[in-house]
């Protein structure tokens, strides 16, 4: 049996970005790391799933951020067409 150190270790970054900007950066060590995995269909599946998940719970939080804020946002609005008041519900 490999100690530890005599184990095979790949050093691998997991990187997100949002318009250019680093969102969450981390490195990990993967032991037994087999190159040809990253090509497999369970892999494209995880991250398709991981994006749609992603994607889901950020448009979530911007609805319930505008149903708690909902005032201040009409107000806003409201000040910035101020002269087309008449056309906007408030």
């Amino acid at each position: 049996m490999k100690t530890m150190k005599e184990q095979d270790i790949t050093k691998m970054e997991f990187l997100l970005t949002l318009n250019e900007n680093i969102v969450v950066q981390r490195y990990f060590n993967v032991k037994g790391y087999n190159p040809e995995a990253k090509n497999s269909i369970e892999f494209y599946e995880f991250i398709k799933d991981l994006k749609d998940e992603l994607e889901y719970y950020l448009k979530m939080k911007t609805v319930v951020y505008m149903m708690d804020n909902k005032e201040a946002i009409v107000h806003v609005v409201v000040i910035h067409f101020r002269g087309v008041r008449e056309h906007f519900h408030c």
